[in-house]
Formats: structure tokens, C-alpha cells, sequence
């Protein structure tokens, strides 16, 4: 999806919604012969709006005669996956922000930002920002956006291990495999855009004014507070799939053994009676009280046992 938000009445083709004098947003969908007419509307070049299509787009910046493309990530997650143990629910998607003198537009293939909810709210509530601020203050939404989404993986890992303490289940070890996976994703995309964004000096790139310097700054300390958060809960999680892991199998370790000692003294009464129970004559077999002398032999020899494997720690 396409959302725009414009200083310029949009042509007539697009249905908008008037969010203040001379301000348009509106919304088309993300196929060729959109990109085509925004392009001929904008002289936005066809290959910068389409470039947050891109499954595997990474965050860069580029510019483009009087049009800036910067390329985010933002999070979201999958309304496919149902339980936490199916799959990777929380991911990232490739978010596309061109900035024209006149325009806003982004670029996105999935979640809220697709249907231009979040560009729609930012508008209405801010309705006299100047578009750099409105980019910037977009920007800074989508690293609350990772915050909030590490705080929901952080309490799924919680009641997982809750959970996994309890029960030992493959299902609480698989659901820890995926969060750490959805948090590899927060980690990698939250880097990579710190990255483009320290390097690539966007104050001067997207035209920022004085006003959205202090902005640009409150927003890059938010975005790093929230990398160095995700790569804590992701070292955290790692540390406890390690840990659940040793325990898991101490614990598989200690059951083998102890059915290892179990049979071993069962076999003694049993190897007893084997012998005793075949029809071929044998020692004793006429003698009184055989058959108590024989249980008491029994119980004696998987007493002695037990008090050895315990003495050595077996059970």
C-alpha cells in the first residue's frame, strides 16, 4: 500500500481525506499502474517507491534529484500464526519514507503501516508539522514500536519459562526458539537502521530544519535505547534456552540412571527365582523352609544393592 500525505491537492483519481488547508492524505494500492501515475504526478522515480516491496530490503538512504528515499524497518507480527509454537510471529517488514518538497509518501507490504494508519494518526495529530518533523516524529513512533513489541516478547518469555519450569515440554522450547528468532529479527533491523542513520547524516539529507534537529536527536537516543533493550532480552533469552537445556538433560540424565539402577535390582530376585523355578534338581530343594530362606535371599540381595547405589549416589 501507498499512503500519501500531500501539501498539494492529490489528482482525482485519488480519493483523500482533508486532514488541513492544502493538506491531503490518501492511499493507493501498491501495483504498477499506481506506481506509475504517483510517478508521473510527482516525478518520484517508479524504482524509489517500489523499493519497500522487496522482501529482503535492507535500511539505506538515497537520494534522487528533489526525492529522498529512506528505508526503514518496522515490526510486526503474523495473524497467520495462532500459537507462539507454530512458527515466527514477530517480524520485521521493509518500510519505504520518500520525501518530496511537497510530499510524504510510504511504502509498505504489511501490518497497520500498509493500510496508512499510522501515517493518518501522526497527521491528525499534529496537523501543522512541516514534513521533515512529520518524518522524524514518524521515525521516533516506529523505535516505540520496537519497544512495545520487545516488552510483548519479553513477557511471552516470561510465562514460557513459567511455564517450561513446570512441564518440560517440547511446546515451551519450541516457543522460545521462535521468540529468539523474532528477536534476532528486532536486533538485526534495529542496528542496521542506526547504522544508516548515523552514518548517512539525514539532518542534511532530508532537509531537516533547526526545529527537527532536536527531534532527530531525541529520536536516535530512543532507537538506540531500544537496540541495546533487544539485544539484552536477546542475550537474556540465549542464556535461558542454555540453561533449560543443561537442566533438561541432568534431568534425562538422572532418570536413565535411576531406571539403570531399578533394573538392575530387580534382576537380582528375578535371576533367583529363574534358577529355582527350573524343573531339574536343585540345591536345597528338600530342605525345610526353602521357600522363605529363598524370599529372604531375594529381599537381602536387592537390599544390598539399593544400600550400594545409594552409598554411590546412584538413586
Amino acid at each position: 500500500m501507498i499512503n500519501v500525505y500531500s501539501l498539494t491537492a492529490p489528482a482525482d483519481r485519488y480519493r483523500a481525506t482533508q486532514l488541513k488547508p492544502h493538506g491531503w492524505c490518501y492511499s493507493v494500492a501498491a501495483d504498477g499502474n499506481s506506481f506509475a501515475e504517483l510517478a508521473a504526478d510527482t516525478g518520484i522515480a517508479p524504482r524509489l517507491l517500489g523499493s519497500a516491496l522487496d522482501r529482503d530490503e535492507r535500511p539505506r538512504i538515497e537520494r534522487d534529484g528533489h526525492s529522498t528515499l529512506l528505508v526503514v524497518h518496522v515490526p510486526c507480527d503474523d495473524p497467520a500464526v495462532k500459537q507462539l509454537d507454530q512458527d515466527v510471529k514477530y517480524r520485521t517488514v521493509a518500510l519505504g519514507l520518500v520525501i518530496t518538497p511537497t510530499q510524504l509518501i510510504t511504502v509498505c507490504r504489511a501490518g497497520s503501516w500498509a493500510q496508512g494508519d499510522a501515517l493518518t494518526a501522526l497527521v491528525s495529530s499534529a496537523p501543522e508539522a512541516s514534513l521533515d518533523v512529520l518524518a522524524l516524529t514518524l521515525l521516533k513512533r516506529i523505535a516505540r514500536e520496537f519497544a512495545d513489541q520487545s516488552s510483548v516478547i519479553e513477557q511471552h518469555i516470561a510465562t514460557t519459562e513459567d511455564e517450561l519450569s513446570r512441564s518440560y515440554r517440547n511446546e515451551e522450547l519450541y516457543t522460545l526458539l521462535y521468540l529468539n528468532e523474532s528477536l534476532l529479527y528486532l536486533a538485526t533491523s534495529l542496528k542496521k537502521m542506526v547504522q544508516v542513520l548515523r552514518r548517512a547524516e539525514v539532518p542534511g539529507q532530508l532537509g531537516v530544519s533547526d526545529a527537527g534537529e532536536r527531534l532527530f536527536g531525541q529520536m536516535m537516543v530512543e532507537l538506540e535505547q531500544v537496540q541495546a533493550a533487544t539485544e539484552i532480552i536477546q542475550l537474556n533469552l540465549n542464556n535461558v534456552m542454555d540453561a533449560y537445556g543443561n537442566v533438561i538433560q541432568n534431568n534425562i540424565s538422572h532418570v536413565v540412571k535411576l531406571l539403570t539402577a531399578a533394573t538392575i535390582v530387580l534382576s537380582i530376585p528375578t535371576l533367583i527365582a529363574s534358577i529355582y523355578g527350573m524343573n531339574v534338581p536343585l540345591p536345597f530343594q528338600e530342605a525345610d523352609h526353602a521357600f522363605s530362606a529363598l524370599i529372604a535371599l531375594m529381599v537381602g540381595s536387592s537390599a544390598a544393592a539399593i544400600y550400594l547405589f545409594r552409598k554411590k549416589r546412584y538413586l
